[in-house]
């Protein structure tokens, strides 16, 4: 059933269905999977800080929290590049960025063309910006769960953190890097 949906252009799985209908269903599929991944890990990440938040109530430090971590979002673009590890491709690798990469949406986008390129570098930047936000709130949460002596939750909160804000913020780092190394190799 799965050849049906990942059939090859110029063999079209299904009778009647040509190569340009096979790559339209591929597309779509992709970005229906694209979108599945998206939704699972951020359930995923989410689900302990909802669920100390739902546990401690809303109150005031939720609302500081909330807004300390937005005003992240507007941070300068220098800021991001400071924050950025490294480099070289190599520290990335290292830290097993390649192998996120797998479950990550769009985490094998290879660069094909400037237009395409350009679009990409600026939606990187925008899930760098997201992610870092997130661990901003995530971490302050996390820290105000030990404070609140729940520390089997704030381990689970601090570890949602890794999987899902730093290893992407990694990841966008490490894509950023190959995709100024593409531009500049093909001076656009």
């Amino acid at each position: 059933m799965l050849g049906l949906f990942l059939a090859h252009p110029k063999r079209p799985a299904v009778i009647g269905m040509n190569a340009r209908n096979a790559v339209n269903l591929n597309t779509s599929i992709k970005a229906m999977l694209n979108q599945v991944i998206n939704v699972g890990w951020t359930i995923a990440g989410f689900f302990p800080v909802c669920y100390f938040w739902f546990l401690q109530g809303i109150q005031w430090p939720f609302y500081v929290l909330v807004f300390a971590s937005l005003a992240s979002c507007f941070f300068p673009e220098a800021i991001y590049k400071k924050l950025a590890i490294s480099n070289d491709q190599r520290v990335y690798r290292r830290l097993g960025v390649k192998f996120i990469r797998k479950f990550a949406q769009d985490g094998n986008f290879q660069p094909s063309h400037g237009i395409g390129v350009k679009n990409y570098l600026q939606k990187i930047q925008m899930f760098e910006r997201y992610h870092f936000c997130c661990l901003i709130f995530f971490q302050a949460s996390s820290v105000y769960a030990c404070y609140n002596e729940q520390y089997a939750l704030s381990f689970t909160i601090f570890a949602a953190n890794i999987i899902y804000n730093v290893y992407p913020i990694l990841l966008q780092q490490y894509n950023k890097i190959r995709i100024l190394k593409f531009l500049k190799q093909h001076g656009l």
